[in-house]
């Protein structure tokens, strides 16, 4: 027989919930409380393709290129480093919450670096600043500086 959530397999839903959601948000926000966003980023990361990663990287929207490129760098790191190589062409920027810091305009290049990095988006701008003995601070020169 049919089930009636089927809608709910096809990743198309949960782009749109995303959308829906206005702004991209880490795990946790506020103090501790798991973000609005985050069941709907794990369906979408369970049942996006590769191929519609990367596509979606390219999406109109904002908040599903930020979702999305954090899916692609688990799925391929090789993939998501040439997108973020070409994070200069993009000028948008996107509502987020990280923690309990929100942004209602957050140019969407700053919250790569910090889905890349691994910190809170408020602390993107410190990033240079960070232990160079820190594995995050190699994986991230890694990341932007090789060919």
């Amino acid at each position: 027989l049919f089930s009636c959530n089927t809608e709910k397999e096809d990743v198309h839903f949960y782009v749109k919930k995303l959308i829906e959601g206005k702004r991209y948000e880490s795990q946790i926000i506020g103090v501790g409380f798991p973000g609005y966003q985050w069941p709907h980023y794990i369906k979408f990361k369970e049942l996006a393709t590769k191929k519609q990663l990367i596509r979606f990287c390219h999406h109109r929207n904002g908040v599903i290129r930020a979702y999305a490129f954090k899916a692609l760098i688990e799925v391929d790191i090789y993939a998501a480093r040439k997108i973020f190589k070409q994070r200069g062409n993009i000028k948008m920027a996107i509502a987020t919450m990280s923690g309990c810091i929100s942004y209602d305009s957050r140019p969407l290049t700053d919250v790569y670096r910090g889905i890349v990095w691994g910190k809170y988006l408020w602390d993107v701008e410190n990033i240079e600043n960070d232990s160079i003995n820190d594995a995050n601070f190699k994986s991230y020169y890694w990341f932007i500086d090789k060919p």
